[in-house]
């Protein structure tokens, strides 16, 4: 167990695109820089509903106090300069399109022919959240007769048809409220998920590493650049897509506004007159390579990537006031070894444009800087005055403004700034805001020049990144490196990653769980799950009206059909928070996302069972992954709510030709308005649960962490992916600990719209989808919680350790298969101890045989020769590896489908007992085939502990379009 500081490769920045309001490119986003200029101005009627929208007076519900933005142009994809899978145009987003041909340009940029990149281990990392409309015009048309329910309920509306032929009335209002919205293909049933943004990059240009895209607020794309970082650095991948994409939707002026935090005036950073941000929309794309390989491969070196800091705020005052001790804790992070702070010449701040968030940055710039030597001020600059504040993609930005600061030799002027902020003091600071463009001097002992740019998102989420210029005169690949944290506690100094060296690849730390937790239908608690496990329960029943009216749904969508199964899901129907526990304001819990609390209560269940007092310097080093979907029950309602506008507007014109009063009307309008508000409490929400970063920063709120947090979506993949990103942040020494969480909340309209059209719905749930008579599956909801440590850090402190994960690997190919046999594939870099078919697998089986067979086909034909060996050592030759399934006990939990599967392992391997697979009868055929090398578990077995040299072992299977292959054992010392 070393402790030894490893020498980490520092990351070279090689390629950069961008398409950001007035830039069509990196050129015309510079001379914009240096000339001063803003792209900033009204939103165009095409874009945004005035009308319905906009009103001046502050405080408006479902409505904007301003109509700004910073905007780009979008057209027709290039198809014959960028490759695009078929398809490409109409099943995906244009916002998604945008930012594939923006990586093209930076792969051109890079030297890369773009048809032909060939450079396969690839991962794909970007800030992102909402694409564009589609989604939203899909969820409403599906909802529709549920609103249309609530509408006819109401008195006022009843007595106003009196006389009248309401289903007539119903019709009409129907057919306007659809008529001007696009029509979802249910052949091809595209859903525009957040994360296609990452797997579109990964099909066009046939990468097969992680394609993940990251939510922390504002801070999201310079997170998503970290663990690109992090992930070259531990040889997971050898050249990183990183970066972020936005889309401006009107409803997110709403949102903002609703908060107070948007601007009717100017964007204009550390001005005494700044009040607000302004919104922008585009993208950025970097190509990034460890430095030695991109000196070995003679790629041209725009900039270097040689420190990260990711922190979070803890407590505070509220979601929406920034604090400086979490923003000072992230740049403290990134400054240690050789990476000196005094050596910075330029820092590109966040300056969100408002006198409260621009003082506190300043205040926590000049606490870390003061150790600066007086006889010299630094530029601090912003590009919120030139492109407004971009959201998620405002890191990247101000990365790639830097890098050309950098590259040009030049400092910009800050746009928009006339009198500077007078709560700032300037004069007692070692910073000063440039108006003119300057000269960016060589520094006089003959270092690189050293840049900063700092970031932090609502709900106190922060990010530090340092960019030094590319001197190969006095910096080279062998000895300079990078420190992602003070203290780091990673793998051996033997590591090391250049193409020219005979030493073998990196080898994954050994990870600790030391804690666990988890909410399922049913099963409220650990041990109420492990029990549903064992005894073969399940928690299946029927979604209750107080969510959704889905028989209301059902009548109106499938009336002519008879082979609809009922609406059926794993459902958690007796869940409550309990406010005084953490005392979250109850008025919070009432009107937030559930699955924010039900996450709380599992990891506060997983930090007992660990046993951690949670001291201020375990706390300080504590980090949050939250894998989960970028949408789900609350964003399906707050589409629905955020549409209000637009349906009254239908109402209106539909009565009004009904001769019904104005008076009337507005009595109508206002009863539907506060109906609708207090059933579907989205706007009332004073959480942020419309960002997916609240479900991370509810964690380090509420229990006072600093490590940082950050939300995730690799699609059905995203445990793995969470689970990834909280490995590598332990191994580069960001924390000590990481709280890695998975969950989904999804049992609406849509989902069941999906399902039944693509005969997804089973009518028998209980039964295993191993076995022969099984078909479908329901839908399920919950989450599950690990506490994670590096393995020699809590054997030191003494921790209790649950099971021992060696591993993950991901790859995202052409099918499950391929994606399945890539990924254990890449295990094979593990010691040969650790390569071993493993005792018990378990995937993310889905209840559709073609699919669920990939998994067992891949597995067997990559691991054939392991099974052969131990077939010859184990048993006698009748060892087999014992197949389990949640499925038919929580239902699939679509963007958390593998954490039932996770946690159920981690208890297993502790209990030393294998949970059976529930009501299994005959099995499969396509497990069957196997039967010399698999067996369904059918009965719980209880094991004695294997040697200290042949741990049992389970291999967990989670993904899809991408897969994540987790390799747990027990503890075995």
């Amino acid at each position: 167990m070393s402790n030894a500081k490893p020498t980490f490769s520092p990351i070279a920045v090689i390629g950069m695109a961008c398409r950001l309001p007035g830039a069509k490119n990196i050129d015309e986003f510079w001379s914009m820089l240096r000339e001063g200029r803003s792209a900033l101005g009204k939103v165009p009627e095409s874009r945004f509903n005035r009308e319905l929208f906009y009103d001046p007076t502050p405080g408006v519900l479902n409505k904007t106090y301003t109509d700004l933005a910073g905007l780009v142009e979008y057209h027709p994809y290039p198809k014959d300069r960028y490759p695009l899978p078929e398809f490409g145009e109409t099943d995906y987003d244009a916002a998604h399109l945008a930012f594939c041909e923006s990586v093209g340009d930076s792969l051109v940029h890079a030297g890369f022919d773009p048809f032909h990149v060939n450079c396969p281990n690839t991962g794909v990392f970007v800030g992102h959240t909402r694409p564009g409309d589609l989604s939203q015009q899909f969820d409403y048309q599906i909802c529709l007769p549920e609103s249309l329910a609530h509408l006819e309920s109401l008195t006022s509306y009843q007595s106003a048809l009196q006389g009248k032929n309401a289903a007539e009335v119903h019709k009409k209002l129907e057919a306007a409220a659809t008529s001007s919205l696009k029509q979802r293909d249910e052949k091809r049933w595209t859903f525009y998920l957040s994360s296609d943004l990452a797997l579109l990059v990964s099909r066009a240009y046939q990468f097969n590493g992680p394609g993940i895209v990251f939510n922390s607020a504002c801070a999201s794309s310079l997170h998503a650049i970290c663990q690109a970082v992090y992930s070259l650095q531990l040889g997971h991948i050898d050249m990183a897509v990183a970066g972020g994409a936005t889309y401006f939707h009107s409803d997110t002026l709403v949102l903002f506004a609703s908060s107070r935090s948007l601007t009717k005036n100017r964007s204009c950073p550390f001005d005494a007159e700044a009040d607000g941000l302004i919104m922008g929309e585009g993208n950025v794309a970097l190509i990034l390579k460890r430095l030695e390989d991109a000196v070995a491969d003679g790629n041209t070196i725009h900039a270097v990537i040689s420190g990260t800091g990711i922190a979070s705020d803890g407590k505070g005052k509220s979601l929406w006031a920034p604090r400086k001790e979490g923003q000072i804790e992230a740049m403290n992070r990134a400054y240690s070894g050789t990476v000196r702070l005094d050596d910075v010449d330029f820092v590109e701040a966040h300056a969100t444009s408002t006198a409260l968030g621009d003082a506190t940055e300043m205040e926590a710039l000049a606490t870390v800087f003061q150790q600066v030597p007086w006889d010299r001020k630094i530029p601090v600059h912003s590009t919120k005055g030139n492109i407004g504040h971009m959201l998620e993609v405002a890191g990247a930005a101000s990365v790639l403004k830097t890098i050309l600061a950098i590259t040009h030799q030049t400092i910009p002027p800050i746009a928009g700034l006339k009198t500077l902020n007078p709560k700032i003091a300037w004069n007692e600071i070692p910073f000063f805001a440039p108006t003119k463009l300057m000269s960016w001097e060589a520094p006089a002992n003959g270092r690189p020049r050293r840049a900063a740019v700092n970031s932090f998102g609502i709900g106190g989420l922060n990010v530090h990144l340092v960019l030094d210029e590319w001197n190969p005169q006095h910096s080279s690949a062998k000895h300079f490196f990078i420190s992602s944290s003070e203290t780091v506690n990673a793998t051996s100094t033997q590591n090391n990653f250049a193409k020219n060296e005979t030493a073998p690849p990196p080898v994954p730390l050994p990870i600790a769980v030391i804690g666990y937790g988890c909410i399922f239908p049913q099963a409220l608690t650990s041990t109420m799950y492990w029990d549903l496990l064992i005894n073969g329960k399940n928690g299946f029943g029927n979604v209750p009206d107080k969510r959704w009216m889905l028989e209301t749904f059902r009548k109106h969508e499938f009336a002519e059909r008879s082979d609809v199964p009922p609406f059926r899901a794993g459902v958690i129907d007796n869940y409550s928070y309990d406010w005084k526990k953490n005392k979250v304001p109850p008025k919070q819990v009432e009107n937030a996302s559930p699955i924010q609390f039900m996450m709380l209560d599992a990891v506060n269940e997983a930090l007992t069972i660990s046993g951690m007092s949670q001291t201020p310097e375990e706390r300080r080093r504590m980090g949050v992954v939250v894998g989960t979907g970028f949408g789900g029950d609350f964003a399906c309602q707050m589409n629905v709510v955020l549409t209000l506008p637009i349906f009254l507007k239908h109402l209106r014109n539909i009565l009004r030709k009904e001769a019904v009063a104005e008076t009337v009307i507005d009595q109508i309008a206002s009863d539907y308005s506060q109906f609708l508000h207090k059933r579907m409490p989205a706007l009332l929400d004073e959480t942020g649960s419309f960002t997916p970063s609240a479900l991370a920063s509810r964690i380090t709120k509420t229990l006072d962490l600093m490590g940082g947090a950050v939300a995730m979506e690799s699609q059905e993949a995203s445990v793995g992916a969470a689970l990834a990103c909280c490995i590598d942040q332990l191994a580069v020494g960001m924390n000590d600990t990481m709280i890695c969480v998975s969950g989904y909340q999804e049992l609406d309209p849509v989902v069941y719209n999906f399902c039944a059209k693509s005969q997804l719905l089973t009518e028998h749930p209980e039964r295993s989808p191993l076995d022969k008579n099984a078909y479908g599956r329901l839908p399920g909801e919950g989450c599950g919680v690990l506490i994670l440590q590096r393995l020699d850090k809590a054997v030191q402190e003494k921790r209790p350790v649950y099971a021992v994960i060696r591993g993950t690997e991901c790859a995202t190919a052409d099918s499950v298969y391929n994606n399945t046999k890539l990924a254990i594939e890449r295990t094979r870099r593990y010691p040969t101890q650790q390569t071993r078919s493993v005792d018990f697998l378990e995937a993310s089986f889905c209840g559709i045989p073609a699919i669920d067979a990939q998994y067992l086909d891949a597995y067997i034909d990559a691991t054939k020769n392991d099974i052969a060996e131990d077939n010859t050592v184990k048993n006698n030759g009748s060892y087999k590896t014992k197949l389990g399934t949640t499925l038919n006990q929580t239902g699939f939990l679509a963007m958390a489908s593998g954490i039932p599967s996770l946690v159920k392992y981690v208890m297993a391997l502790h209990q030393k007992i294998t949970p059976p697979i529930a009501n299994h009868q005959t099995t499969a055929p396509f497990v069957a085939r196997y039967q010399q090398s698999l067996e369904a578990a059918t009965h719980p077995v209880q094991w004695t502990p294997a040697d200290s040299n042949n741990p049992h072992r389970a291999g967990l299977l989670c993904g899809e379009k991408s897969v994540y292959y987790v390799l747990l054992e027990e503890k075995n010392f």
